[in-house]
Formats: structure tokens, sequence, C-alpha cells
């Protein structure tokens, strides 16, 4: 299996390793983005116990941590010992080497006994922080780690040392598993995969993308054809609820009201239901970069590439993936897609340019959309303290010289509609483009300008 980046989190685990005493760490995320490869290549040349929870009852889980625990020490006195948690605690409680224990699904032992996080709290009081254990704890359903684990009214609450959320990759990482794609492949592959290392393992990249896309998305059967439903129904109580809401949203209806109209689900119930998908990292709800957080202009759009992949071409055309017409959904797509590039394109660009700030005139404070009734710009950044702002259009297309000049003249005049709260402010425009014929002119004139040459060095 590919292991690619987790610089990071891999850093941050190594700094609480080496801190003296008891660590309690809590890693969690949404599932496929690599938590315990995370964790295992943090923890695989050091003493370790790994521990995967499963959904059966506690006795179950407690009998299999007791043989994980033998297979380890090779200790007889654990197979005389009764087989519950105090003495599991207790036991780990004489070990004196600095041991990193994993407990891998938490919420698992969760489901079976919700006094869990109790039991494991009156372990880490009486038995575990006086130890050099580092015990690290891990979880992919969000919503019971956020709720259980991590709020103030959990009994571990204050106990912990540490936590990491663990994201999806970005872009720069997406590429090195298919180094022998074009530019263009890797784009798209980011566009129609995102960075959950699960999904861009099913890819086999000696097969170009479209291939890829009929053989591992389209094709009934496969991991990713049932992938969304999968993880909605792990995740949710009301899967079908969360389909509908980003069915909608796939579908245009970015604003809440349009939402509320197409799904028929009450005011009360759908914000519920939007921020449990945010939690997720499924649904982002933006507002136009100059608002404050409380502005009523809000859209929601689909955050993660592979479900608004699915939601736009797999899941409206089911029926004919159902009976094998997979080629004829691929036709479609290919017709369309170009378009839907054209917005996945400007994600990449902000996040291009949020990683490449020496590369920009001035260090910007904020980036995103701007919108303001019929009129849009695609990236705005701007700082707040110098009063500088960048006004920047993202266009999926090989442009020429005169082309540029054009969209660059309709963007200064789409400036002027943008209300900032600064009296005088200095102002930048750029253009970013899969070519751009002589930018360096551009650049010469004061504008910035991008192309995939330059986001790909």
């Amino acid at each position: 299996m590919k292991f690619v980046n987790r610089i990071q989190e891999l850093d941050f685990l190594e700094r609480k390793y080496k801190e003296p005493d008891a660590q309690l760490i809590i890693i969690y995320g949404r599932r496929r983005t690599g938590k315990t490869e995370t964790v295992l290549q943090f923890s695989k040349p050091k003493p370790s116990i790994y521990f995967l929870s499963t959904r059966s009852n506690e006795k179950d889980n407690i009998d299999n941590f007791f043989d994980a625990l033998f297979e380890y020490f090779q200790d007889e006195t654990l197979l005389r010992l009764e087989k519950n948690w105090e003495n599991i605690f207790q036991y780990l409680s004489g070990i004196k080497e600095r041991l990193v224990l994993v407990i891998d699904e938490f919420p698992y032992l969760l489901e079976s006994n919700k006094a869990v996080t109790s039991i494991f709290q009156r372990g880490w009081d009486l038995y575990l922080n006086k130890t050099d254990i580092m015990l690290i704890l891990l979880g992919s359903s969000v919503s019971l780690m956020e709720s259980e684990v991590l709020s103030a009214k959990s009994p571990l609450y204050g106990r912990r040392t540490g936590q990491w959320r663990i994201t999806p990759l970005e872009f720069t990482h997406n590429r090195e598993f298919y180094p022998n794609y074009t530019q263009q492949e890797q784009l798209y592959t980011y566009s129609c995969l995102g960075g959950v290392p699960a999904y861009l393992l099913q890819f086999d990249p000696l097969k170009d993308f479209w291939d890829n896309v009929h053989d591992k998305i389209l094709s009934k059967g496969e991991f990713l054809f049932e992938e969304t439903d999968f993880l909605l129904k792990e995740e949710l109580r009301e899967p079908k609820v969360y389909s509908s809401i980003l069915k909608a949203i796939s579908q245009g209806k970015t604003k809440f009201s349009e939402i509320m109209t197409q799904t028929g689900i009450s005011k009360s119930s759908l914000s519920a239901y939007l921020e449990t998908l945010e939690r997720l990292d499924l649904v982002v709800r933006e507002i136009p970069v100059t608002e404050t957080i409380r502005s009523k202009k809000g859209r929601y759009f689909l955050k993660d590439n592979f479900f608004k992949f699915w939601y736009r071409y797999a899941f409206p055309n089911l029926r004919h993936l159902e009976s094998g017409n997979s080629k004829y959904v691929l036709s479609k797509i290919k017709s369309d897609f170009n378009r839907y590039m054209g917005h996945s394109f400007e994600g990449i660009t902000i996040e291009f340019l949020t990683g490449n700030l020496q590369r920009v005139p001035f260090e910007f404070t904020d980036i995103g959309r701007w919108w303001h009734k019929e009129q849009e710009i695609d990236i705005v950044a701007l700082n707040e303290d110098t009063g500088k702002i960048l006004f920047c259009e993202c266009k999926w297309s090989e442009l020429k010289r005169k082309d540029a000049d054009r969209i660059l003249i309709d963007l200064k005049e789409k400036s002027t509609a943008v209300k900032w709260h600064k009296h005088e402010r200095s102002e930048y425009f750029g253009l970013i483009a899969k070519k751009i014929e002589n930018k360096a002119d551009l650049r010469e004139q004061g504008y910035i300008a991008f192309d995939l040459q330059d986001m790909f060095k």
C-alpha cells in the first residue's frame, strides 16, 4: 500500500511520544482518510500493541483485547486474570517501558457499552496516567468522537493530552499516486476522487483516467460503486434524507430555501441535517469572502470531490449503471466534464494560492469566492490589516492573449461592485487558466498570471 505525506500528523505523534509521562491522544476523522495507516506508520518501529475494536458485544472485545496483550507480552499471568476492563488497566499499570497502545474504532466499544468512556476515564485516572504508556484512541465516526469523547460532557474531557482530526490529502499529495499521468489527468483524478487515500488507491495508475472511471466507479460491484451509500449508512441514522439533500445541492440548489423546497424538509430539521453534513466534510457553507460569518448570503456546496462527482453523474444514472449500461453513462460524463472541471478548478486554484503565498504580491488573511446578485468573481483574496485585495478569475481553458485581456477588463469592471470595509485599498488582478499565451507579458504589466505549468512546478 502506498503511503503519502501525513508529515504534520507524524511529526505531531513523534512530538507527543517524546514528551515525558503518559499520553492520551485522540485521532479521528471520516472513513477512508488513512487514520489507521498513519498511526501504524508512526508505531511500527516502536514497542506497540494494536487493537481493532469490532461491532460485537463487549465480552468479545474484551476477550480479543486480552489476546492482543498476551500476544505481545507472552505473560501467562494474563491467562489467569478475570477478563474485564479493570484488570486490563491494572495489568498495564505495571508496564515500565514506553509503550504505544492503539485502540482503533473506539466508537464500536461505545456502541456495545455507553459507559465505556467512564470506564476508560477511571482506568486512566487510577492506573495509566502514572505510566509511560501512550494510549491512542482512533475513531471514524466523527459525530460520536466529537460528542462522546471530545466534548465537555465526556468523562474523558480534560484527560486527553492531544488530538488530531485527519482530513483528506491536498492536490499536491494526490499527484504522488499517479506520477505517470499527464497534468490534465492528475487534475481530472483529483476532481473526481478528491484526497481520500482509499479512493485514490482504487484507480490503476497503469490505466488512463477514463478507463479507471468506467472500471472502478461506474461498474456495479466495485468498491467505489457502493461507497457513498455505505458511508451514509455507517455515519447517519437517516441516510435517505441526507442523500436527498446531497442530490439537491448537486443539482444547483445551493441556497437554504432552495434545498428546503427541493427536499420538502422543514427549516429546523434541514439546519440540523446540513450541520451534520458539514461536520462530515461532505458539505460546506460558503459566504462571499467579504461578508461576516452571519451573512444571509450563504450557499451550500458539496465539499468532497468524490461525492460531488457521484451525485452529479452516477446517482442520476443508477438505472443505467445497474443494468450494465455503463459505457452510455461514461459518454454522458465525457460530454459534460469540461463544465464540471471549470467548477473544480476554482477549488484547486484556491488551494494552490494558499500554499504558494511567496508567489503572490501579499499574504492574505482570507480567500474565497465573491458574489452579489447576478455578479460573481471566482477568487477574491484579501488582507484585513493592510487593505490589499486580489481579484482573480479561473478558466479551465487555453487562453489566447486577446481572451486574457478581455477577461481582465471584465474583472476590473466587476471588482467595482465589491464593497469592502476598507476606505482605501490596494487592488491586484489576476488570471489562472489551463494555459495562458504570453503570460510573461501580463506579469510585466503587474497582473498575476498562472497556468498548469506553474501549478505543477
